[in-house]
């Protein structure tokens, strides 16, 4: 909508009184057009334009008031707009009784019935803040001054910090909290308490902040409340404990911990504490990571071996009739744990056993599965490779069929904490291969996506943490003997130390990759788990979703890339489903990204394996380089030029002089596919110039081997390089 009129540059209190009558207009469209030009008022309005004009701002109060119970939304909105602005350049003596009024609308006839907590939110907002480190304005101390003599009482009910003047006054009416808790319904007023805490926080008085805590646990324990209202009071507790002295600190920790020692206490209760720790722990982990050592065996005991014994039991006795809730209060144990992981790791040292085998329990937790039946499927999928793949494809479910079922987010949640677990520990910890990773692959035949996904994930991180344990300098001895010996120092390792030396020479295809052997407990037990890794994602590689093939590539790259190799006895297992995932990847956002890490992977591949490991393969191998080089996407065939420069390194002297010239044919279709995507006038400015270096690399790798490279090739592509060295983008 445009202004009905126009706003001047320099406005002043004179022209916001001649509008402030328009907002009584029984046209909506006029009163939506008045506030627009209020709000344009008050924000190119100097500082201090209504300091001195008391009355024309209780005018633009009362007419905000009435535009804010306006039965149509869009002037509504705009109302608590222009209410911010107004805030911005209101006089301090005008803010308490703004808040009080605004705070007290009526809701009965208006769209929404939110809006007041909504509007004093916007004047929280537009308030003056404490900043750290910044010295306190007047204006901030008028602020603050407004928030604790109306909000804060508004809020929660009572006069929270009494004044020497206020003795005598009538209480307050009955709070917004208040309301909240008899009706069960929300109006966001958790919204504006968590507000009031991020925004002055550090000024308010340990009374304030205790009055505000018990309102927000009352909402927390109430019945009548939803469960989207108890999740705002967890999100407030958050927003305001970094506030929290350690006398209110310690009195909430000890009163949850005496809730949850009641013998009664409700299975939604024990998650909403269970909840609450999860987030204090991560809003404020020095304060709280002491109360770990108190409160950690609530946290766990839900995880216990013998609840669930008790939960069987009741189950059977109830007809086999699900505890959906004592799911969700596992869920919340997890989560917690997890948090606690990231957060307090140094306090959860003493329960890294209880949650090793808490997480590991609950990884496998299917209820609708008999654990004979799990057993014995496990036993024929590890025996029969064969009759796995020809079984229906289970991926295509999305889940469980009995939409009840939640034990999927249990297990998900377990993944999680151990993902956590893992960053804690040492990779030579025994625990670490003797109990988490065969855990993790025992998943691998995990039914639900985002579960199977997640440990895949956490599978990746654990061996990429293993592989971090090889140094360049275990790395460099393992392939000292593959470098003849020299006494002149190449110009290219000028600056590299001598353990650096070997890793070099082998990314440069100078020397023919080897694994390196096992140095430490983490790099013994990743070679023990390299065929299980293999044979388990091989087998998901021919019939999981796009998601997890793309998850599964990334991790048998992560583990290529740790182990420095690891494929030279069952490169098959691993190169044939990945080109069969390359050829079938659907066009799109998925499809291509699928291709790309698939590309990476085999890029890995060449890169830290011989020649007589690649050889066998190439037939299959140079057909998909190619494919993936025309593609018109930027990304993939960028990509692609990437891996076909490792494999041209992989394919030419001195790595691969026993392979004389059955290399050629290869080499020449590469060499093609290059020249054809620097020639072509659609090609990405990028992928030119990669193209242009692989061809160069082509060139000078095969010089002196003719059975590798024809005379003719070899001139013609000299020609298009200096072609393309007189054009400024390739040139370098």
């Amino acid at each position: 909508m445009a202004s009905s009129t126009g706003v001047p540059s320099n406005p002043n209190s004179h022209n916001v009184a001649s509008i402030l009558g328009k907002l009584q207009d029984a046209d909506a469209d006029i009163r939506y057009m008045t506030l627009n030009d209020l709000n344009k008022m008050m924000e190119i309005g100097s500082p201090t334009f209504l300091s001195h004009d008391y009355n024309t701002c209780a005018k633009t109060v009362d007419g905000l008031l009435h535009t804010l119970g306006d039965s149509r939304g869009d002037v509504q909105n705009m109302a608590i707009q222009a209410l911010g602005s107004f805030t911005k350049k209101a006089p301090a003596e005008i803010l308490c009784p703004t808040i009080e009024k605004v705070s007290m609308i009526k809701t009965e006839n208006t769209v929404d019935a939110t809006v007041a907590a909504l509007a004093v939110r916007e004047i929280v907002v537009n308030l003056g803040h404490p900043l750290p480190g910044v010295a306190r304005t007047q204006r901030v101390l008028d602020s603050y001054a407004a928030v604790s003599r109306a909000l804060i009482p508004r809020l929660v009910g009572k006069i929270v910090v009494p004044l020497n003047n206020q003795k005598s006054l009538p209480s307050p009416p009955r709070g917004m909290l208040e309301e909240d808790l008899e009706t069960g319904n929300d109006s966001n007023s958790l919204d504006l308490l968590a507000e009031v805490a991020r925004t002055f926080g550090p000024m308010l008085q340990e009374a304030e902040l205790k009055a505000l805590e018990t309102m927000t646990m009352q909402v927390l324990e109430s019945e009548k409340c939803g469960t989207v209202m108890k999740k705002k009071a967890v999100g407030a507790l958050s927003a305001m404990s970094p506030y929290f002295t350690d006398g209110l600190l310690a009195h909430h920790v000890s009163y949850t911990i005496e809730q949850l020692r009641q013998p009664h206490v409700t299975p939604q209760a024990r998650k909403l504490y269970l909840t609450d720790y999860g987030t204090l722990a991560r809003s404020i982990p020095q304060k709280f990571g002491p109360y770990l050592k108190t409160l950690g065996p609530f946290v766990v005991s839900p995880l216990s071996q013998e609840e669930l014994e008790q939960q069987r039991e009741q189950e059977a006795e109830a007809d086999g009739e699900r505890d959906v809730a004592m799911e969700e209060v596992r869920e919340a144990s997890l989560i917690a744990i997890e948090s606690f992981l990231e957060a307090c790791a140094a306090d959860m040292k003493a329960y890294v056993k209880e949650v090793l085998e808490s997480s590991t329990r609950f990884l496998k937790y299917e209820p609708n599965v008999a654990d004979d039946d799990e057993d014995e499927d496990m036993e024929e999928e590890q025996e029969e490779d064969d009759e796995f793949e020809a079984e229906e494809d289970f991926e295509e479910e999305t889940g469980f069929e009995d939409e009840d079922d939640v034990s999927w987010k249990v297990r998900r949640c377990s993944a999680k904490v151990l993902h956590a677990l893992i960053k804690t520990l040492d990779p030579n910890d025994p625990a670490v291969y003797g109990q988490i990773a065969p855990a993790l692959i025992a998943r691998f035949k995990e039914r639900e996506e985002s579960v199977r996904n997640e440990v895949i994930t956490t599978l990746a991180f654990l061996i990429v943490k293993s592989g971090s344990s090889i140094t360049r300098k275990d790395l460099g001895s393992a392939l000292e003997h593959t470098l003849p010996p020299s006494r002149k120092r190449r110009r290219g390792f000028s600056d590299a130390t001598s353990s650096d030396l070997p890793a070099l020479s082998t990314s440069n295809g100078y020397a023919s990759p080897s694994t390196p052997p096992p140095a430490d407990n983490a790099t013994h037990g990743l070679a023990k788990i390299n065929p299980e890794v293999v044979k388990a994602s091989a087998k998901l590689l021919k019939t999981s979703t796009v998601s997890t093939k793309q998850v599964v590539i990334s991790l048998l790259k992560d583990m290529v890339t740790a182990q420095h190799g690891g494929l030279s006895q069952q490169a098959d297992q691993v190169i044939d489903p990945v080109i069969e995932t390359m050829n079938t990847a659907v066009a799109g956002v998925a499809g291509n990204a699928l291709r790309v890490e698939a590309l990476t992977l085999l890029r890995a591949i060449a890169e830290t394996h011989s020649s007589k490991v690649i050889q066998p393969h190439l037939a299959k191998i140079v057909p998909v380089l190619v494919k993936a080089a025309k593609d018109r996407l930027a990304k993939v065939s960028g990509e692609a030029f990437g891996t076909i420069d490792a494999f041209v390194k992989a394919l030419t002297p001195p790595r691969s002089a026993a392979s004389k010239g059955q290399n050629g044919e290869h080499l020449k279709k590469l060499l093609d596919v290059s020249t054809e995507r620097i020639t072509a006038k659609e090609t990405d400015t990028e992928v030119r110039q990669k193209a242009v270096q692989a061809v160069g690399l082509l060139v000078a790798r095969t010089a002196g081997s003719p059975d590798l490279l024809s005379q003719e090739d070899r001139f013609s592509a000299q020609q298009l390089i200096l072609e393309r060295s007189k054009n400024e983008l390739t040139r370098l």
